[in-house]
């Protein structure tokens, strides 16, 4: 399996491999679950570094697209959109409305316990930003972020390992890789993503398209940074101080 591997990839390919399937979940497993997190206090810096760090990959990868001439195709994003990447945008765009609608009824029926778990969890995943600039910088990081999660985990690597391991291997090891990578700091939360990785990566196994994929990726990061901001300016903002009581005791 591994000969069939190496005899079919290039030396790029092999790189972005063990980047992606290798180097990145250890990092992130030793940075959440061991406590070694890279300690940036300031929010712009850190998603300046997290640009950075998903920026290197994806360079990578459009070098070696490049200087092998494969096609668009190959990774997903084949123009037009085939039928089921159709299908995918429709569930897309149900999807986005079931969000605003919950988001809506959430405002109008305020739960104190479930806005306190929402904000606990938004902060987890570092997704409270506090000012406008710091929101727009986190709709920037959903967009890009969102495209290249989607470009590198499932359309590079499902078109790298599905030859040799299968589409069910390569699925396999493409959302594990993405799950133990994207969780945060509790074994519960990397759970979650797990089980969302292996949604998406499935999604595009069945439907051949990237591009509704990158559209839902991107919506949900954009729509926590959004409620993120919503939850902090709340936080921020100054208390009603409840009028004194007239008289004496």
């Amino acid at each position: 399996m591994l000969t069939n591997l190496l005899q079919r990839s290039t030396p790029l390919d092999i790189l972005l491999i063990f980047i992606l399937c290798i180097a990145f979940p250890t990092l992130q497993l030793s940075r959440h679950v061991w406590g070694k997190a890279l300690k940036i206090n300031e929010t712009l810096p850190r998603i300046f570094l997290s640009l950075a760090l998903i920026g290197l990959p994806l360079a990578l990868l459009a070098w070696d697209w490049t200087m092998t001439g494969r096609s668009a195709q190959a990774l997903g994003l084949a123009v037009p959109v085939p039928f089921r990447g159709q299908i995918g945008f429709a569930v897309t765009f149900a999807i986005i409305v079931v969000l605003l609608v919950r988001v809506h009824v959430q405002s109008l029926r305020p739960n104190a316990q479930k806005e306190a778990a929402r904000r606990e969890r938004l902060r987890d995943i570092g997704m409270l930003p506090y000012t406008p600039k710091e929101l727009r910088a986190f709709v920037v990081l959903a967009v890009v972020q969102g495209f290249v999660a989607e470009i590198l985990f499932r359309g590079f690597l499902l078109w790298a390992l599905a030859p040799t391991t299968g589409t069910a291997g390569a699925v396999v090891i493409a959302a594990t890789a993405y799950g133990i990578g994207h969780g945060t700091r509790t074994w519960a939360r990397v759970l979650a993503s797990s089980l969302t990785a292996y949604a998406f990566t499935i999604a595009y196994a069945v439907t051949g398209s990237l591009w509704w994929l990158i559209l839902l990726h991107s919506f949900v990061l954009a729509h926590n940074a959004w409620r993120g901001y919503r939850v902090s300016r709340e936080e921020s903002a100054p208390k009603e101080i409840a009028p004194a009581r007239r008289g004496g005791l």
